[in-house]
């Protein structure tokens, strides 16, 4: 049966406030900087600011935010300082968007989480290293633990936004995530296409119904396929629906995180927006097996998790 939409006001053009980003002071640093460079070309963002930090080791330590790029840190690492400087000043040039960098010690994700609360950010982005780690911090536990939105950048990575994908799996998070998406297209000069993709998986016990298996993926494909446009049109007015691709498929013997991630390199896609926890109650303690394994897999598709 055809749902009525519903009449829904639109959804406005995202804007961000506070940025932060966390920088290792190294390789994976000028891809991450030359996205942002066309991310705050496309986003309105109020201000930006970046932090490094070190391990207590290192024989310095700054305490006060600095406000002013060229300013001195006291105590500072003046070579350190210097670097940081030079490659923002190089790959952030022609930028408009206010910045400032900090630089401290200590545990990197502890910092940067702190930071990231005392400055009241509503994005935090940092770079991902391909099958390492970046400045200290794993995307796994970055994203697990920030409380705001936060976007992860791999270092093979692009500025390019024509086509994002949504996956989601009927919660609330999966609803904020779609709204995030339809407001960051908004806000683009050329509107990308949004596609919103629900990847289902057999129950365990197959057997125990009195289905054969292509029938029973046949009837879980119909009720999806019924309750997607459903849940979209809950979040979303039917203005800001247009355009969108709406794709219910299943899971073949592989983590749906892993088969999110292949079919958005497959179909082009070139963002990933999704919810940072599933449904249920492990999921919500775990931030969602899904969103680990697509950050254990992209290479070259940023992730923006929204929280």
């Amino acid at each position: 049966m055809k749902h009525e939409k519903s009449k829904k006001p639109g959804i406005a053009p995202l804007e961000v406030t506070q940025l932060l980003a966390g920088l290792e002071n190294g390789p994976v640093d000028k891809a991450l900087l030359k996205y942002l460079a066309a991310f705050f070309k496309n986003v309105p963002v109020r201000h930006v600011a970046f932090i490094h930090v070190v391990p207590p080791t290192d024989f310095f330590s700054v305490n006060e935010y600095i406000d002013t790029i060229g300013e001195d840190l006291q105590n500072g690492d003046i070579q350190v300082r210097d670097q940081i400087k030079g490659m923002l000043e190089k790959e952030l040039k022609g930028v408009e968007t206010k910045y400032s960098f900090w630089v401290g010690e200590g545990n990197p994700l502890e910092v940067l989480l702190r930071n990231a609360e005392e400055l009241n950010s509503d994005l935090v982005v940092i770079g991902q290293k391909s099958n390492t780690r970046s400045h200290g911090i794993t995307a796994k536990n970055f994203a697990r633990h920030v409380k705001c939105n936060a976007l992860v950048v791999p270092e093979e990575a692009e500025f390019k936004l024509e086509k994002i994908l949504v996956p989601v799996d009927f919660s609330d998070n999966s609803g904020k995530a779609l709204r995030t998406a339809v407001a960051l297209a908004k806000s683009l000069n050329n509107k990308p296409e949004i596609e919103v993709l629900h990847f289902f998986e057999l129950p365990p016990n197959v057997g125990a119904y009195r289905f054969s298996e292509i029938k029973l993926i046949a009837l879980i494909k119909e009720d999806r396929e019924e309750a997607l446009p459903e849940f979209v049109d809950k979040y979303v007015s039917e203005e800001d629906q247009k355009g969108m691709t709406l794709t219910v498929s299943e899971s073949v013997r592989r983590p749906i995180g892993q088969h999110i991630v292949q079919y958005a390199n497959e179909h082009g896609h070139n963002l990933i927006v999704t919810g940072a926890k599933g449904h249920s109650k492990l999921e919500l303690l775990l931030l969602g097996s899904v969103t680990e394994k697509m950050l254990a897999n992209t290479n070259c598709l940023p992730v923006l998790i929204v929280k």
